[in-house]
């Protein structure tokens, strides 16, 4: 009795090896999908002629800590002291859309609407530090659209074609300042600058990006590498370079920003049949920031001409004096280089991890609901130096410089040591909710 049985149970299981192997190819197919993190729209498919992914989001972050104050004492030499609290708080509406080219490339555009962005100076140590005021220092409320974000995303690998090989991402980004530049302004009473403080940084930003990642069945995990490359504008020059581009000028451009990132999601459900899935995404990120010319915590307070009737910063000469009445340099120097409330911050690291849940609700939406958090390490916002040591000394320069030529971005209230100011103990924390569509 038993041979009969088997022999049927061989020739059902003969006829079923073709099904099977079948939909074993098309799971573990599906099994290779990448995460949103990932992926990128494509084009010219047999089954998928062509993506289009519009996504619209909220992005909320807050900055919190303290300004302080570099103090001298006999005893401990060279100490950072608080003088305030400082907090910023962005909302935007992000409004982004990948169109598939060919293939694994695809264009992308971003557009960031700034809803508000509000920054104070709170608590302050009138005593310590009286280049702060001794009232709270309050931001105007600013809002517009800061830049435009344009660029390409590449896949020239992709695991969904080939299942020996990796996701591997190129992203080449441009970011394109719009509206108008900020300008140091605070809220008081009388400001005729509180509606008009500006939005941009006047500021083009590279923004190269690499990213890795292979998924193994239920965990992808990736790592990734990514850059940010400031240029002023030639039309900004003057923010950065007030005297013109003068040889004792040490730093003339933003900061520079590289750092790598890895991570990894989980995906406990997926429903293949139907595209749905939960991917629970957790990664880690470490940023260096190179020493730069900035818009600072300090930006508004130091650089706001309306706090005193009389200049507070006095416009230096490329020789190293101070200008004279109505700002006139010494003959054969004819440029001043005036304040604008940047300051030549020291450069630091940014470290932190993002928590991602992603639900993909069904076959062309999307939602994503994402928290960060990120430690700022201390570091000076006022450190530009007297002289600049890379430039041959003038025999003409009103400052003796051991080596160099006198540098007039260099103001001795707040860049001498002893004067400087600084930030400690800063936290970014930020929430983002955002839902994608593919058409």
């Amino acid at each position: 009795m038993s041979s009969p049985c088997l022999r049927i149970a061989l020739i059902a299981l003969l006829f079923a090896l073709p099904s099977l192997s079948s939909a074993d190819d098309g799971d573990l197919r599906l099994l290779r999908e990448s995460i949103g993190y990932i992926e990128v729209a494509d084009a010219a498919d047999d089954e998928d002629p062509f993506d289009f992914n519009l996504s619209l989001g909220f992005r909320h972050d807050r900055v919190s800590g303290n300004i302080t104050r570099e103090m001298l004492s006999p005893v401990d030499g060279s100490v950072m002291q608080k003088v305030g609290d400082y907090s910023a708080t962005r909302s935007y509406l992000d409004v982004a859309a990948e169109i598939g080219l060919y293939r694994d490339l695809a264009v992308r555009l971003m557009v960031p609407v700034l809803l508000s962005y509000d920054q104070s100076i709170t608590d302050i140590e009138s005593a310590a530090t009286p280049l702060l005021g001794s009232q709270d220092a309050v931001s105007p409320t600013r809002s517009g659209i800061p830049e435009i974000i344009v660029g390409l995303a590449w896949q020239p690998m992709n695991q969904m074609r080939r299942a020996d090989r990796p996701n591997w991402t190129w992203l080449f980004n441009v970011a394109l300042p719009t509206g108008k530049v900020m300008s140091p302004c605070l809220d008081v009473p009388g400001s005729s600058c509180a509606s008009n403080a500006g939005v941009s940084t006047g500021v083009v930003r590279l923004l190269p990006e690499w990213r890795l990642s292979y998924r193994f069945r239920y965990v992808e995990t990736y790592g990734g590498l990514k850059g940010e490359i400031p240029f002023p504008t030639a039309s900004r020059d003057s923010l950065f370079t007030p005297g013109g581009q003068l040889l004792g000028y040490r730093k003339t451009r933003p900061s520079i920003r590289g750092g790598f990132i890895v991570g990894a999601a989980l995906i406990p459900w997926e429903r293949r049949a139907t595209h749905q899935r939960l991917a629970i995404d957790m990664r880690f990120h470490a940023h260096y920031v190179s020493g730069g010319r900035d818009f600072s915590p300090l930006f508004d307070v130091l650089g706001d001409p309306n706090l005193s009737p009389t200049p507070r910063f006095p416009e230096i000469c490329e020789d190293g004096s101070v200008a004279g009445t109505g700002g006139v340099c010494n003959p054969g120097d004819p440029y001043a280089t005036r304040f604008t409330g940047l300051t030549t911050t020291q450069s630091h690291g940014n470290i932190g991890g993002r928590l991602t849940l992603e639900i993909k609700a069904a076959r062309y939406i999307t939602f994503y609901v994402s928290s960060g958090l990120q430690w700022i390490t201390s570091h000076l916002l006022t450190t530009e130096s007297e002289c600049n040591a890379s430039v041959d000394p003038h025999p003409q320069d009103a400052i003796n410089c051991n080596v160099g030529r006198p540098n007039p971005h260099y103001q001795r209230e707040i860049d001498m040591v002893g004067n400087r100011f600084g930030v400690g103990n800063l936290t970014n924390l930020d929430l983002v909710l955002r839902a994608q569509g593919t058409f």
